[in-house]
């Protein structure tokens, strides 16, 4: 069966993904879409929408993710170009009020446009989850070129530390672009490596967050 390169993503990193999570359940979101054929449910603000509906925002396993974002495909359409900071602002809050020292959380995100990054309010809204237990990986899925430019001034690599003790943008989030793990010629995607790329930083981020910045010991040896 075809897989587009938000499936293949998915697809790739699922093993790991069920792996560390013991419940299996993903909160799982789209943005940037009209939801009915009126096009009278639009998302203006770029909030989102959960893929199985505002009843019930959460998915068994990432199977049930890709099943879920297949079926939405039929019932939305795309509306142009949109911000990640709400979808961001959104997981944030989320975070700040089920964080504990027993979760971390993942924000996996998923875009087809290059400008979804090159914004400072993108800096800015990642600078404020330095003390949250949270990391973000972005994966560029669309034709964009997503060049190293527009990247660097979305997630700024090199940015000092944004205030003492806290953590950068380099701590937080990292950035994967889909089109460097594909053969262009046998139009196959390296699904191992990519997994390997999208989940690179993380353990290190995760470590530099529970030691160094809320201090954590671990209760099991």
């Amino acid at each position: 069966m075809y897989q587009s390169a938000h499936e293949t993503v998915l697809a790739s990193v699922s093993g790991l993904l069920d792996y560390y999570n013991r419940t299996k359940i993903y909160r799982a979101m789209g943005f940037g879409a009209v939801l009915d054929e009126k096009g009278e449910d639009k998302d203006p603000d770029n909030a989102g929408f959960f893929l199985n509906g505002p009843s019930n925002p959460c998915c068994k396993g990432v199977e049930e993710i890709i099943e879920s974002y297949r079926n939405q495909l039929s019932k939305t359409t795309a509306f142009g170009q949109v911000e990640l900071v709400p979808i961001i602002k959104q997981f944030e809050s989320f975070a700040k009020n089920h964080g504990d020292d027993d979760n971390y959380f993942v924000l996996l995100m998923l875009t087809n446009h290059q400008d979804t990054m090159a914004t400072e309010k993108m800096q800015d809204i990642i600078i404020e989850a330095a003390e949250l237990p949270l990391s973000m990986i972005i994966v560029g899925c669309g034709n964009d070129e997503f060049d190293k430019p527009v990247v660097k001034k979305g997630l700024k690599e090199d940015i000092a530390a944004c205030e003492s003790g806290k953590r950068n943008i380099n701590d937080i989030a990292h950035f994967v672009r889909f089109e460097d793990f594909m053969d262009h010629e046998t139009k196959v995607v390296s699904k191992d490596r990519l997994a390997v790329e999208v989940f690179k930083k993380l353990p290190d981020q995760f470590v530099y967050y529970m030691t160094d910045v809320v201090d954590t010991k671990p209760r099991y040896l």
